[in-house]
Parts: structure tokens; sequence; C-alpha cells
């Protein structure tokens, strides 16, 4: 007997390894019968002739604010899923929370934007994933009980999977000269914002986590550290949480990740999960 349920239809901006994942997770029902993908977009075309994906799922050719615009004047879609870049992100926001609700990855966009994301996110427009931020769901509720007195996070990734701008490349490019050094490198450190803008592909689940605590000034108020190894290609998130009394959590997430990835292998499922717990 099939479902009389309808379809949850899905839009796909980015079709890196996030973006691949999403999209063969959606399309083999295994978990996602009720689900459809409505649209694939990549900033490279010949990616998705690569991958085999038909004419009829892809977004118009020109620009991409553009060809959202017209697309979604046209068809209906429920959540339109960002996998691509925080360029992406400040493009896009106004055209698809117009239309749909909007799944954003690439976090370290909202740092430098001044549109007002908290009100989308407590409509229920704007869906925040918790990808590899451990202990989300209980900083947001410290946040909203005014219980959360500090939150420090600590990143480390194999210097394959950096992808850095500024003095950090200078530190990285140090590091990997010194062919003797064997224990981690401290790259950056500082607030969530300047991590942000060091890092943008390394730094969501940062970002994720300020945002979770719904504090207006997270991402001046909370600091983290970013650090390389070359011994591991893991990535390891410790997350230290502070509040009243002597209050704390610390937690370390060890997540093993292929050699020049920046999302590790659970946090695809962990964006899976959240992508389907957002369902309408």
């Amino acid at each position: 007997m099939q479902s009389s349920k309808k379809k949850t239809r899905v839009g796909i901006l980015g079709y890196g390894n996030l973006g691949a994942f999403l999209h063969q997770a959606l399309c083999s029902k295994k978990y996602t019968k009720d689900w459809d993908v409505a649209f694939v977009w990549n900033r490279s075309s010949k990616v998705l002739d690569a991958n085999l994906i038909e004419e009829a799922l892809r977004l118009p050719e020109g620009p991409l604010p553009a060809a959202l615009a017209s697309w979604l004047s046209a068809n209906e879609v429920d959540i339109i899923v960002e996998a691509a870049h925080p360029d992406i992100v400040r493009s896009t926001y106004s055209t698809i929370l117009a239309h749909s609700r909007y799944f954003v990855t690439s976090l370290t966009a909202f740092p430098n934007m001044t549109e007002a994301y908290q009100d989308d996110i407590a409509q229920g427009k704007l869906i925040i994933p918790s990808g590899a931020g451990w202990g989300f769901a209980d900083i947001s509720k410290m946040g909203q009980l005014e219980q959360l007195h500090d939150i420090h996070i600590e990143m480390c990734f194999h210097p394959d999977a950096l992808k850095l701008q500024g003095d950090a490349l200078e530190k990285l490019a140090s590091y990997l000269s010194q062919a003797e050094a064997t224990s981690p490198c401290l790259i950056a450190s500082g607030s969530i914002r300047d991590l942000a803008n060091t890092a943008p592909n390394n730094c969501n689940t940062m970002v994720g986590l300020a945002i979770a605590s719904g504090q207006d000034d997270a991402f001046d108020r909370f600091s983290g550290t970013l650090w390389t190894d070359k011994s591991t290609h893991n990535h390891i998130v410790k997350i230290q949480v502070k509040g009243p009394g002597g209050f704390l959590v610390e937690t370390t997430r060890t997540n093993p990740a292929k050699a020049g990835a920046v999302t590790g292998s659970m946090t695809f499922h962990s964006f899976l999960g959240d992508l389907l717990r957002s369902a309408p």
C-alpha cells in the first residue's frame, strides 16, 4: 500500500561530498520514502555531468540568484539545502526564504550577514543543523534560560583539510615546512567571528554552536582555537560549556574523515538526520 503522505520536495545547492551524499541518500529511499529531490545545482556543471545528473533536475543556466528566482516562481519546493559555500548563502538568502525553508550548512556566512536570521529560525524558515556540534540542544536550552556563561571550542584538522585565509596561511606553511614537527600546531585563536573569517570552510561547527546559544553577542563573546595535526585525518572537536555555580561540561568528538575532507564521516549522517527531522 502506497503512502498518502505528501512528498517533501528538496533542492540541493552544491554537489561536493556533502551535496552528493544527501542527494544519493534521498534517492535511495532507505530513510526517505516520502522525500523527493526537486533540483540539484553546482557551480561547475561538469560535476553534474560526471555524476549523470539528468537535465530535468538542473536549474536553468545563468547566475545562481536569477536562476533560482526563475525556477522558484514556477515550481514548488519545501526545503532548499545549501552544501556549497558561505558566498552562496549570502547571495541566495532572501530569494530562497521568499519561497521555501532554507537548510544551511555553511554557517560561517552568518557572522557577516545583517539579515534577522534569528527571527527566521524562530519562525521555522531557517534550519540550522547541528552537524558536528555535540550538545547543540543543551546549549540552546541554557541560552534560552539565561544559564549559559561561556562556550569555548577547539577544532583540529589535518593540514590537507584546512582552507585558510590571512595570517593563518603563513602559520600552516611554517608548520608544513618543519619535517620534524609531530605535535599539533595552533593555527588561529580568537572569537567565533574571527575564526569564521579565518577558516570559513572549517569553523561551521563553532558558528552553529554560537547560533544555538541564541545570544545576540555570541560571535564575539564566545571563543575558539583552530589546530592542525599531520599525524591524523580525524576531525577533533572539543567543546567546553560553562554555567552558573561552577557548572562545566567538556566533550571531545573524534570523527574519522577521508584525506582532505572538510566534513567528517559521521557528520554526513548528522546532516541527513537533521534534514529528516526538519520535514514539514
